[in-house]
């Protein structure tokens, strides 16, 4: 009986790695990139085969994440639009957290730290961005940004069934980051719930770029350069960030 215990533990830790790394490589495939001249080199070994994933994924959105998006734009106020964004926003704060400490970047930290407990409070549970109001804003980061940080190569770029656009360095990062996300270890219904609200409210939040992308003359390219983009620009300024953040650091001990 223990056994089947342990077996079903861990079937279940496994559905919800997937559910996690699916709502993960949607945000990352959506999130509006800023080009950048220091953009990481794109190294694309089995591009023949990520095209066929990606033309898999591509339908799975027509189907299913699009057409839902489009309904929850219909049915949803702007204003409740709003407080899911914000949300979705404070949950994922705790990933943040944990990933700054191992960067070694105290004031995203401690903004991080606080901006969970004033959202978590007096936001509602994240409904309502408080802390912005007060002026704590920080810098989303995850366990791609800490291996970067630290060396790490991205790899050859992968686009992964279901999950989206990636790097070995980055998938290797968010399957890390399933396990430092306290959702991870709730209930069931509430962790699907939450990953079904955070998949949804990215695919409605970048509605326009994912059309655009589909929409230009080779769509697995442009993911892909915009990807690579984003991902060199985020690692710039997560390296940039914590590096001003030791520097603050030091001064302050010899002060």
């Amino acid at each position: 009986n223990m056994g089947y215990f342990k077996a079903e533990n861990t079937l279940k830790m496994f559905g919800k790695f997937v559910a996690v790394a699916f709502c993960a490589g949607m945000l990352s495939a959506c999130t509006t990139p800023v080009p950048s001249a220091n953009s990481e080199t794109t190294h694309d070994p089995i591009e023949p085969l990520n095209r066929g994933i990606f033309q898999f994924n591509y339908a799975v959105d027509t189907v299913l994440l699009k057409p839902v998006a489009q309904g929850y734009d219909a049915v949803m106020p702007k204003r409740g639009q709003t407080m899911v964004s914000n949300f979705v926003s404070n949950i994922k704060e705790p990933v943040t957290f944990a990933n700054s400490v191992l960067q070694t970047d105290a004031n995203n930290s401690f903004t991080t730290l606080w901006r969970f407990l004033f959202n978590s409070t007096f936001g509602i549970a994240g409904l309502f961005d408080v802390a912005s109001e007060l002026g704590l804003k920080n810098r989303e980061t995850g366990l791609g940004d800490t291996f970067a940080i630290y060396g790490a190569d991205a790899g050859p770029y992968l686009m992964i069934p279901v999950f989206g656009p990636s790097s070995v360095r980055d998938g290797i990062g968010r399957a890390g980051d399933v396990f430092l996300d306290p959702i991870s270890y709730t209930n069931n219904p509430v962790f699907y719930s939450v990953v079904a609200v955070k998949t949804i409210e990215a695919r409605h939040r970048n509605m326009k770029l994912l059309n655009d992308i589909y929409n230009s003359i080779d769509p697995y390219s442009t993911m892909r350069s915009i990807y690579t983009q984003f991902r060199a620009k985020a690692i710039k300024n997560a390296i940039n960030q914590r590096n001003k953040s030791l520097e603050s650091a030091k001064s302050q001990d010899s002060n």
